[in-house]
């Protein structure tokens, strides 16, 4: 074989090759971030059912505080409960000292205690740094019956050094903060020496807690308080869970030199119970707050008639907002909660009728909204929980975007909504699980979530899937084992299944969904026995682009065909007959037209005089 004639064919394998190349460039390019990874999902800390960041104290530390702090309330419960029938604790507030620690304790009476009142009974623990900005270097209790008002402007520090730190906490009573939009009232933990906030939690951090009573708080930035515990995470809304009987050991009291209210006397080291305070649940009403930098955002249990509304939390070491246990009749409206460490709200169990109305979750380390309204225990347990399963927990619109795992987590509880929300960016949309009961996801758009855009899992019963758009992602609609209607939902571009059914699906109806995009089969079943699978629209799918396929594609009978000519076509013009080769020549230059053999027209007169 002649070297031109090797040429030829190296030309035609090369044309071919560059084809079937760009064919499977085309297909498998890929079109951006695709992945958990690429998102930079991989930060999330593999810390068992925490996960999202891992908090940055010290927790044997922190625990060791926290227990102290529980019982240097319990001691001041103990004797506010009998200040009223003790004879050595004259009508008014009062100071006490517990394991060295100073609390200023405000009593019941009509009129709410304001920045003046403090400032004549503690002028040595809270004092005037400048115009309006205070710092209190003491503990301050509010008792039932009694009303602490901070009015707009008003500017509270609460001293927080690596050697103590103080608290502000209503034990009953009431909180009534009421600032301006143009004068909110700020209370930021404080460090003198290092003339700023206290970011460090390991020595523990100054805090607010409303346990029992109300709290009104409206136009409130609160920054950096709170460690480790919901309770002294930040600002603490808690009840007890019941009417708490006062008893225990005796408060150890001793006189302290300190202006202003009275210090209770050496004497007074035994308590006599005469009452008991109901602090089981604690209420609020919360607006335009600002929270930022707190262990926890805003942290709830034991409450009912709570609401949250037009507020920002961000920045928190553990979640934004958590309704922690038994909260009931509650809402939050209208709030952002971004960049926190694990999830911008959550729901813990024995949890029910709470809505979150308009809400924006974004960015935060594990999921936007968590909602768990799981039974307290599965059988007898040593005190007796219920087996109830909680619920009537409702999401209505707001933004779930780019959080670290899930956008809406739902596991387990019953009659749960989630409607007419943007869940955008996350690993995951919806994921429901852990036996869910009657869980109605409609009206939502997800788009572009990595993983999956609804998931189904194990155990879930009575799931209606309506009316949703789904954009994106490698699945749609993902069911396992689970029981549900996936109807009326409109999907586009998505690049593995439109919606996958596994396991156990004699439950399980798909039915009158519109369904586009690109991946092997649009509505996967064959890992499945029992689904019904009716009327869909596939019409904007294509079959996935696999090797195999684009193989296929480009060596179909008519494109051999062609390139077989091409080939011929080559090696004719590059080859001659005979053994060398001149180049390029004329395949016509042996049929000469008719003009270039004759001179051409001449004229009679001229062929008259040739013939003579």
């Amino acid at each position: 074989m002649s070297g031109r004639l090797v040429a030829a064919l190296c030309v035609v394998m090369l044309l071919t090759g560059a084809t079937l190349a760009a064919g499977l460039f085309i297909t498998f390019a890929p079109s951006g971030e695709s992945g958990p990874d690429a998102r930079g999902r991989n930060e999330i800390a593999a810390n068992g059912a925490v996960q999202g960041e891992l908090y940055p104290g010290d927790p044997v530390a922190e625990a060791v505080l926290v227990a102290q702090e529980d019982d240097r309330i319990e001691a001041v419960r103990a004797v506010a409960s009998t200040a009223p029938w003790n004879d050595l604790i004259v009508a008014g507030p009062f100071r006490m000292t517990v394991d060295g620690e100073y609390t200023l304790v405000l009593p019941a009476r009509p009129e709410p205690y304001t920045v003046a009142d403090l400032r004549a009974l503690a002028p040595d623990t809270f004092v005037e740094e400048e115009p309006g900005v205070f710092l209190l270097t003491e503990n301050l209790v509010v008792s039932s019956g009694a009303t602490l008002a901070l009015a707009e402007g008003t500017v509270l520090r609460l001293l927080s050094t690596p050697e103590r730190f103080t608290s502000v906490v209503g034990l009953g009573g009431t909180l009534d903060l009421a600032g301006t939009g143009q004068r909110p009232v700020s209370i930021t933990s404080w460090d003198p020496a290092a003339s700023g906030p206290d970011t460090n939690t390991v020595d523990g951090r100054a805090y607010l807690r409303v346990l029992g009573g109300y709290a009104a708080v409206q136009s409130v930035e609160l920054t950096d308080l709170g460690f480790w515990s919901g309770n002294t995470g930040g600002f603490a809304l808690t009840g007890t869970g019941g009417e708490v009987e006062l008893a225990g050991d005796p408060a150890r009291v001793a006189p302290s030199p300190v202006a202003g209210a009275q210090t209770l006397p050496e004497e007074f080291t035994e308590v006599a119970v005469a009452d008991s305070v109901d602090l089981s649940t604690v209420s609020a009403e919360l607006s335009d707050v600002t929270a930022t930098g707190n262990a926890y955002g805003v942290f709830v249990a034991n409450a009912t008639n709570v609401t949250i509304a037009d507020s920002l939390v961000a920045g928190s070491l553990v979640d934004g907002i958590a309704f922690h246990r038994h909260v009931t009749d509650s809402r939050v409206t209208g709030t952002t909660s971004q960049d926190n460490a694990v999830d911008g709200l959550s729901l813990a169990r024995s949890s029910r009728q709470v809505l979150f109305d308009g809400v924006v979750a974004t960015g935060n380390g594990r999921n936007g909204v968590s909602l768990d309204a799981q039974p307290l225990a599965d059988g007898p347990s040593a005190i007796g929980t219920t087996v109830e399963e909680f619920g009537d927990n409702e999401i209505s619109g707001g933004v779930f975007r780019d959080n670290g795992r899930y956008g809406v987590e739902v596991n387990g509880g019953v009659d749960t909504r989630v409607r007419d929300a943007l869940i955008e960016a996350n690993d995951n949309g919806i994921v429901v699980g852990q036996d869910a009961d009657s869980v109605l996801l409609t009206g939502n758009e997800l788009v572009g979530n990595v993983t999956q855009g609804i998931a189904i899992r194990d155990g879930v019963r009575g799931v209606e899937i309506r009316d949703n758009t789904i954009a994106g992602g490698d699945t749609g609609v993902y069911v396992r084992n689970a029981a549900a209607t996936v109807e009326d939902n409109r999907l586009a571009d998505i690049m593995n299944h439109g919606v996958t059914v596994v396991g156990d699906a004699s439950d399980v109806v798909v039915r009158a969904n519109t369904i586009g995009g690109s991946g092997s089969i649009a509505i996967w079943t064959e890992d499945s026995e029992g689904a019904r699978v009716v009327a869909n629209d596939l019409e904007d799918w294509l079959p996935a682009a696999t090797v195999t396929r684009v193989l296929g594609d480009v060596f179909q009978p008519l494109t051999v065909i062609w390139l077989t000519l091409a080939l011929v076509l080559v090696v004719t013009a590059l080859t001659r007959r005979g053994r060398q080769f001149t180049g390029v020549r004329n395949p016509y230059a042996d049929h000469a037209p008719l003009t270039t053999l004759t001179p051409g027209v001449v004229s009679r007169e001229s062929l008259g005089r040739v013939a003579s």
